[in-house]
């Protein structure tokens, strides 16, 4: 070890980790998913659409100590990620001396993603946490034999099996390791694994009786209709990319312990055969699937259980490394490494946590996890204050199931919300447990006659998709009516308002208040002349036509623009759009800014169509120089 180190070392980070995670999850809104567990934990069942019960059980517990605050949400997730490091010790100190385990605890707090395990309320803080403890139990249980050693395990596992399917990736280790292994092999006539296995298998009931019950929706999802399966080349990144996951230094420490554990197992290491099939199994097989995955959903974090045992490893490369370099050399070294997981942690919290101040969320990257975070309060007063003008039957309709949890949880579930069909709720394995619920789009549909008040995210709907949405939206609803819009983050994160009224079935082919579709440039100086731009864009209407198009800077009536600039592409790009106007459906401004200050500003177009509707086209953000 370096001759600096000591524990407080340790403590201090630890300290310091414990405190900033803390403190976080009592202020930062709830992430996407997050939203959908408190959602599940409201309505608790054996299993659910995409994971069985032991998550939103754990929202539960949590929000029946301390309500339905966000606090209350991550409680139990913050203590498994607290005790997380603890089970690496444990794992570690089977082997190694006291020392040597707190080093391999101190590396699992320097890799990124479990140096903030806890904070946010995901199944992967269960899956990980019932995954060190339950090898720690399987480690006694096959080097002791001891009963309450397999008991322990066979619970810890069904704990698991009870978290994500991704779990059985445990037990598939602990196959590989009773059948690869002389010691494995030897412990089949014992009474204690067999008792341990008929444990683990209660873990698998509930995802059976839910499957059983739903036609093996859930399974069909988690292993047919989730993943892209087709080979995609950027899927060969794999390792790269979990060398910037991990941080490049502890990813080569990493697959360094695996290297020297598989040697010492071919030597006839029990205890290294164990660790490194628990470690390379899960490893190999994600490495294999990377380029079959949906590179739309997040893969990254999936072979953090591999790394698991490699921790417990770590010694072993240390040792290697103090016997072959210099004193100054290996301190170096270690020094690097330690820093540069300690600087990938702290920027990952630094991200996160800079979704607690506008002021900090313009340093974050566009797209981040922090947006995601953040602007959940605005989008809820603006509308709770819509709905205060709306009858008080008024049922609220959203399209995206993140968007339904967040508003759900921040009105403490008073009010029901229905999600509308979209793909990215099948794509995430939502949609259907929204129909179990009774809350998708064909419960609505029954509320034939009642107002509706519809709730759209446009910010990551591409254009494309803009026409069948909005046609979407005509077939289900009668008299339409475009309400407004929020705009977060220069457009970071939009969201459209739209108030209508349920059609009957036999009214929904009838689209007369077809919302306008368009987009619009950012607008450009023209040479030569300090304060004139000019901007344009496109738009069309396919109920009655566009009729006027107004240019608006930060709010306020700026020009009329030209309609009906030639823009063959549009209709290319909506074949199936009616309006007469194609190919003419272009605008265009010219706009003198003499009065207006140097700085940035918000630039959008007010489109009103023939049957008198209005739409706010999607604003632009500009600086003027």
């Amino acid at each position: 070890m370096p001759q600096s180190f000591n524990s407080r070392l340790i403590i201090s980070w630890v300290l310091l980790l414990f405190a900033v995670k803390f403190y976080l999850a009592n202020l930062l809104w709830l992430f996407a998913d997050e939203a959908f567990y408190w959602q599940s934990s409201q309505q608790l069942a054996l299993a659910y659409a995409d994971h069985p019960f032991m998550t939103a059980l754990l929202v539960r517990a949590g929000t029946e100590l301390f309500g339905d605050t966000t606090f209350g949400v991550r409680l139990c997730f913050l203590m498994m990620g607290c005790a997380f490091p603890y089970g690496i010790y444990l794992l570690a100190r089977s082997r190694c001396g006291h020392q040597q385990s707190l080093i391999a605890a101190l590396f699992s707090l320097l890799m990124p993603f479990t140096a903030t395990l806890g904070l946010i309320a995901l199944p992967d803080v269960p899956l990980l946490f019932f995954a060190v403890f339950g090898l720690v139990a399987f480690e006694k249980a096959t080097r002791t034999n001891k009963l309450s050693a397999w008991v322990a395990t066979g619970l810890i596992a069904a704990m698991g099996l009870s978290t994500h399917y991704r779990f059985i990736l445990f037990p598939a280790a602990a196959f590989i390791y009773f059948v690869a292994t002389p010691h494995g092999r030897s412990l089949w006539n014992k009474g204690g694994f067999w008792l341990a296995i008929l444990i683990m298998l209660c873990g698998l009931l509930p995802v059976l009786i839910f499957n059983l019950g739903n036609q093996f929706e859930a399974l069909n999802y988690q292993f047919s209709e989730r993943q892209a399966w087709q080979f995609q080349l950027k899927g060969l990144r794999h390792p790269l990319e979990q060398m910037m996951v991990v941080t490049p230094l502890l990813y080569i420490a990493l697959i360094s312990a695996l290297v020297i554990g598989f040697k010492k197992a071919l030597k006839g290491d029990d205890r290294a055969a164990l660790l490194t099939i628990f470690g390379g199994f899960p490893l190999a097989i994600y490495l294999f699937l990377a380029p079959f995955s949906d590179r739309s959903h997040l893969f990254f974090h999936w072979p953090a259980l591999g790394y698991i045992p490699l921790f417990a490893l770590l010694p072993d490369v240390i040792q290697s490394l103090q016997n072959r370099l210099s004193q100054f050399r290996f301190n170096t070294l270690f020094f690097l490494t330690t820093s540069m997981g300690a600087l990938g942690s702290l920027a990952l919290l630094l991200v996160v946590g800079s979704s607690i101040s506008d002021n900090l969320l313009r340093f974050s990257p566009p797209g981040s996890i922090a947006y995601e975070l953040a602007g959940w309060d605005v989008l809820q007063k603006k509308t709770d204050a819509l709905l205060a003008q709306q009858p008080d039957e008024t049922l609220l309709v959203v399209d995206r199931y993140f968007v339904d949890g967040q508003i759900d949880f921040l009105n403490h579930g008073e009010r029901p919300i229905y999600l509308l069909n979209h793909p990215q709720n099948s794509d995430h394995g939502r949609a259907f447990q929204y129909r179990l619920w009774d809350r998708d789009q064909q419960a609505l549909e029954s509320k034939t006659g009642t107002r509706a008040l519809i709730l759209l995210q446009e910010s990551d709907t591409a254009l494309k998709y803009k026409y069948g949405q909005a046609v979407q939206l005509c077939q289900l609803f009668d008299q339409l009516t475009w309400l407004g819009r929020v705009d977060l983050y220069e457009g970071e994160k939009r969201y459209q308002f739209f108030s209508g009224i349920i059609k009957p079935d036999d009214k929904r082919d009838n689209c007369s208040s077809l919302p306008s579709i368009g987009d619009m440039g950012k607008p450009h100086q023209i040479e030569g002349k300090e304060n004139s731009y000019s901007v344009g864009g496109w738009v069309f209407n396919d109920a009655t036509g566009v009729r006027l198009v107004e240019i608006l800077i930060d709010g306020e009536l700026i020009n009329t623009a030209n309609y009906g600039d030639k823009q063959p592409a549009v209709h290319e790009l909506y074949p199936s759009s009616s309006d007469q106007n194609h190919p003419n459906v272009g605008f265009s401004a010219q706009l003198n800014l003499a009065s207006y200050s140097r700085g940035r500003h918000k630039i959008s177009a007010r489109v009103t169509s023939y049957n008198g509707g209005i739409t706010i086209l999607r604003p632009r953000h500009f600086t003027r120089h």
